[in-house]
């Protein structure tokens, strides 16, 4: 007797290095396969797009995965003009690398409904070579600097470990022309 659960599996080969698998019923940390479209070049690196039973979709390649849109002006289907768009409906959205992540473009502009949230160790805004960073507007009702100990905004502030270390005593004049201030 056949296996049941496998009667709407199919497969069909395209040649040595490619098949499409619908229908399989094997369970994986992402449940059954819906669907998985498989290749293999001829020196070994694979690539598939799944669909499995849990709802993820996967693309997954061994090498460099490459993604172009809009190189035909005319079939840009947007009011807005965008040729390239990532929507995400309900839930969160990581994007992870080992590794750099760059985005290049003449204006990028990043947009928060409520709250734009930078955190590093070590955050630059500007290019590191001096002069080279024409401007930087900062445009708000309120700017707040939480206190800083070192750096010129700590000096202008007032709040640089130098202050803190004479406040109160007769030199705190001369610690702060020392700094220009």
């Amino acid at each position: 007797m056949s296996n049941p659960s496998q009667e709407k599996r199919q497969i069909e080969s395209f040649g040595p290095n490619c098949f499409l698998e619908v229908g399989s019923n094997d369970q994986g940390a992402a449940g059954n396969t819906a669907m998985q479209l498989c290749s293999k070049n001829d020196v070994g690196h694979q690539m598939n797009i799944s669909q499995h039973g849990s709802g993820l979709g996967r693309i997954h390649n061994d090498g460099t995965l490459e993604i172009t849109s809009g190189q035909l002006k005319k079939a840009i289907q947007s009011e807005s003009g965008q040729g390239f768009l990532i929507n995400n409906e309900h839930g969160k959205m990581d994007i992870t690398s080992g590794g750099n992540i760059g985005i290049t473009g003449p204006i990028v502009t990043i947009e928060a409904r409520d709250t734009l949230i930078l955190q590093a160790p070590n955050i630059r805004i500007g290019f590191s070579q001096k002069g080279k960073t024409k401007k930087i507007d900062m445009i708000a009702y309120r700017i707040h600097c939480n206190n800083p100990k070192d750096g010129n905004i700590a000096v202008l502030l007032k709040t640089h470990n130098m202050f803190k270390a004479f406040s109160g005593s007769y030199v705190t004049d001369k610690i702060a022309g020392m700094y220009g201030l």
